[in-house]
């Protein structure tokens, strides 16, 4: 499953069905980012889905709620980025967010992801060699956003097999 827009930004879900498991109470799967026609993390390795997709959504709207200022126009190089990530560990994420901490995507495949601002553009941060050799993409304002939040809730993935198929699809419960 590729959620979002060609042009910019996507995000691919893939569900895996393994007999025995408890796939529904613990979707495995792979998650990734693809940002200019490469797939972040990329490793093509099965996660617990539970804690890339929701945890993507939860700094996604919790760091929304505190970030007080704009990067600006500073270079990737001139920021500091590990002081930045400290501040934000101790409570005080005035301007990044870092949309990776507890996806399991940094811990166990070195993919840090992080959103910050200038203006009218978002600034993806991204590494995939943990906390090293940090790249950056501009989007127009709400692009990084509205794939995010576009991603379903690790509890709304099923996966259908079909003979030796096995498709993802989204099953929204409104209770």
């Amino acid at each position: 499953m590729i959620i979002g827009d060609y042009y910019n930004l996507m995000a691919q879900i893939e569900l895996i069905y393994i007999p025995g498991y408890p796939n529904d109470r613990i979707p495995l799967g792979t998650f990734n980012f693809i940002i200019d026609g490469e797939f972040y993390p990329g490793k093509g390795c099965d996660i617990e889905l539970f804690y890339a997709l929701d945890s993507f959504k939860n700094n996604l709207e919790c760091g929304l709620k505190y970030i007080t200022e704009d990067l600006g126009d500073t270079s990737l190089y001139k920021l500091d980025i590990y002081n930045i990530l400290d501040n934000a560990a101790e409570g005080n994420p005035n301007n990044i967010i870092e949309l990776s901490r507890g996806s399991m995507l940094a811990e166990d495949h070195g993919f840090i992801c992080l959103l910050g601002f200038d203006g009218d553009e978002e600034r993806l941060i991204f590494s995939n060699t943990g906390y090293k050799n940090f790249q950056e993409i501009r989007y127009p304002k709400g692009t990084v956003e509205a794939v995010i939040r576009s991603l379903p809730r690790s509890k709304e993935l099923r996966v259908k097999v079909e003979g030796n198929q096995m498709i993802t699809y989204i099953e929204k419960n409104d209770i």
